[in-house]
């Protein structure tokens, strides 16, 4: 099924269970209106790993603004700068004259639970930005693209970025900015989105929530992001670590070299930083470099628990420790120049990974890469509900000058990958 966009005008009430996303007029352009995230990579991102670059924090206190606790059971609610409607932008590129699928990658039948037609993304330019995060209440997509007018990549202004939610019926537009630059999208399970980087000249950690966006934290470096629970984050901003608990944010300690990935459970926080693992095992203790970690260079980082960890390095290995002893995996990436593993999300049992050109799995059988360097496809993030129900963001630069982009979701069920 061809992505195609839509512009006519509805009334609509938007609910997830009982609570309401939001009521009014909603601009179904929005592809899925007729009908669905380096968390532990780097902190959030959908699993995408930090990659951060220049600035410095802010200074001043660090504190959670007017946001206080964040909610549980509720839902974000749809909305954008100054108001509670969504116009997504008329996106004027042609029709793709064919179907987008990933050379040599089979793919299943189409959609996910209700949801049939495919995430469309109008903003044109090329990609800097697409997280997938989700929860119990469906998906949740963040794009950016940065336009420059005076290249031919079919954009006519500065770009800009969107985010949209899927509930299993279809696409829903919740906010849209004109610019976001280093961004990164994580959340409460059932509360807050936490949405990382610039906003059309605000920069930090957001808060989005009942159609608003928030600034918790200001910082004018990227900052990444995981939440450990339903009051509970921690986040890295240029050096400092930050743990965000009884509605505000405050620094556990500032590390000596930028971290990569950042991940978290209750009281414990594990960091990778250039060719160190820093753990943190309770609330009055210290985050500490981990003795006798293989040599690497660490790109991201997941866990299931204080001895239960995983971190990716620029080698295309994962490393494991399991509070006693270390074990290193060789993923098998394709493309050995850019090997590094940016994304890692999973279960107790299984791991997922990508790099920039490859994904991949995990488990007691080793290794299998499931979308390869040779796919032309580059992931972006990875995040799931189960081991049966992953969700991976996926770019395609051949299809960028084409209606709705190179931008493209796939979602794994363990053994075949659907669209939508």
């Amino acid at each position: 099924m061809k992505r195609t966009l839509r512009s006519s005008l509805t009334a609509a009430c938007l609910f997830v269970g009982t609570s309401s996303l939001a009521c009014g007029e909603t601009d179904s352009a929005d592809p899925g209106a007729s009908g669905k995230a380096t968390g532990g990579s780097a902190a959030s991102t959908g699993g995408r790993s930090g990659n951060p670059s220049g600035g410095s924090a802010a200074g001043g206190s660090v504190s959670g603004g007017s946001s206080g606790r964040p909610a549980t059971g509720g839902a974000p609610g749809s909305g954008g700068s100054g108001g509670a409607n969504v116009t997504p932008p008329v996106d004027a590129r042609p029709e793709s004259p064919e179907e987008w699928a990933p050379p040599g990658v089979p793919i299943g039948d189409e959609g996910w639970e209700e949801s049939t037609e495919p995430i469309c993304e109008p903003h044109a330019g090329p990609m800097t930005a697409f997280d997938v995060w989700a929860d119990s209440r469906g998906v949740f997509s963040l794009f950016a693209a940065t336009c420059n007018p005076f290249l031919s990549n079919s954009c006519k202004k500065e770009g800009g970025g969107a985010l949209q939610f899927n509930d299993g019926k279809g696409w829903k537009w919740l906010y849209q900015a004109e610019q976001m630059v280093d961004v990164q999208l994580s959340g409460f399970p059932n509360g807050p989105l936490m949405l990382t980087g610039q906003l059309d000249q605000r920069a930090g950690i957001f808060f989005f929530e009942d159609g608003k966006l928030e600034l918790v934290h200001p910082s004018t470096s990227p900052s990444s992001v995981f939440a450990a629970g339903p009051r509970t984050a921690y986040a890295f901003a240029d050096q400092d670590i930050l743990e965000y608990s009884g509605g505000a944010w405050k620094t556990l300690t500032t590390l000596p070299s930028r971290p990569m990935g950042i991940w978290g459970s209750d009281e414990t926080v594990v960091v990778v930083a250039d060719s160190a693992i820093y753990r943190r095992t309770s609330a009055s203790g210290e985050l500490e470099a981990l003795e006798d970690a293989p040599a690497g260079t660490y790109t991201s980082v997941w866990g299931s628990g204080a001895e239960e960890l995983w971190a990716g390095n620029s080698a295309g290995q994962i490393v494991h420790y399991d509070g006693s002893q270390w074990t290193v995996t060789e993923t098998g990436v394709t493309d050995p120049s850019d090997a590094s593993v940016i994304a890692l999300w999973g279960t107790s049992n299984v791991l997922y990974f990508a790099t920039n050109g490859d994904f991949g799995r995990l488990d007691a059988n080793g290794v299998k890469l499931l979308i390869t360097n040779s796919s032309r496809v580059d992931p972006r993030s990875v995040w799931g509900r189960s081991a049966s129900e992953v969700f991976l963001s996926l770019g395609d630069t051949s299809f960028d000058q084409y209606a709705c982009g190179g931008a493209f979701l796939l979602w794994f069920d363990g053994s075949e990958f659907h669209r939508f």
